[in-house]
This record gives C-alpha cells, sequence and structure tokens, in this order.
C-alpha cells in the first residue's frame, strides 16, 4: 500500500459561527463545517482540518464534521489533509 497526501473538499458550507462571542474580556470565533470527498460529494472522516497561521486544529468525526473553537478574530485559510491509501 502507498500512503499519499491528499487535500479534502472542504463543503462551501464553512460556517463562521457566531464571529464575536464575548469571553470575559476576549473575542473568539467558532469554524465548523464537513469534508466532502471532491469526487462524490461523500462525507470523509479522519481529515485534518487546520486553521492556517495558528496553532489550531482538529480532525473530522464519522459524518465528516468538525469544529474549532476559540478562533481570534481575523481572516483565515482553513486547509483539510488525509492520508489515502492507495492498493
Amino acid at each position: 500500500m502507498h500512503a499519499s497526501k491528499a487535500t479534502a473538499l472542504v463543503c462551501a458550507m464553512l460556517f463562521v459561527v457566531g464571529a464575536a462571542l464575548w469571553v470575559g474580556a476576549s473575542t473568539t470565533g467558532i469554524v465548523t463545517g464537513v469534508a466532502r470527498s471532491a469526487k462524490d460529494q461523500t462525507p470523509l472522516s479522519g481529515v485534518n482540518i487546520i486553521v492556517e497561521g495558528t496553532s489550531l486544529s482538529t480532525v473530522t468525526d464519522a459524518e465528516g464534521r468538525f469544529t474549532i473553537t476559540n478562533v481570534p478574530p481575523g481572516e483565515y485559510s482553513v486547509r483539510a489533509e488525509m492520508v489515502a491509501s492507495r492498493p
């Protein structure tokens, strides 16, 4: 088996929920969404979701869903990576 890095399509339904949540004196947000296959839109589990330029990341669940909390205000790129096996 050959393992390779594949980029998953993070569905256009990537939401920034509560762009400004007040927690004491600090402001943070939440990034949530679903990682889906670019080929057939099947949800992908085990995908690493990374907020670039930060140390924030998570892994998608069995339904491809993810949530990243405590995201500081600003604009970010979100990257999705997974290790795929080829027969």
